[in-house]
């Protein structure tokens, strides 16, 4: 398992935490109907449109607090999607403790972050495994 902290994050996070979390997540070539890049990023585009969302509040506090209730759903969409092997468990993994870390506005910042980087270094990885 490989650990993050949204609160106090380390200098690697973006950067070497980013990229093992998305090697852990992109799948062998015989295998590619799980964790496929277009079902990772819907789970990518919801975190961005809560951090948007959010910030674009007159009071960022106060719409993280309506948020939050639709961000940790992404728990349940997540096992959802792990249900129907979209994803896999190491994905899912990653997808439920990005959630549960998402706490204020400040870790929300960091998970989209995060994800962003992410989703960088999934495509990188995807590409070299053809």
């Amino acid at each position: 398992m490989i650990t993050f902290n949204l609160s106090a994050p380390d200098r690697t996070l973006f950067s070497d935490t980013a990229r093992d979390l998305a090697l852990a997540c992109t799948p062998d070539r015989d295998k590619k109907k799980k964790n496929a890049t277009a079902q990772i990023r819907r789970f990518y585009d919801e975190v961005v449109f809560w951090h948007d969302r959010v910030l674009k509040e007159s009071d960022p506090e106060l719409g993280f607090q309506k948020a939050e209730p639709f961000i940790q759903m992404l728990k349940a969409k997540a096992h959802y999607a792990n249900g129907r092997d979209l994803i896999d468990d190491t994905c899912l993994d990653f997808l439920v403790r990005l959630a549960d870390q998402i706490r204020d506005v400040e870790t929300l910042k960091n998970g989209k972050l995060l994800f962003e980087s992410f989703m960088g270094y999934k495509k990188y990885f995807e590409e070299i495994r053809k």
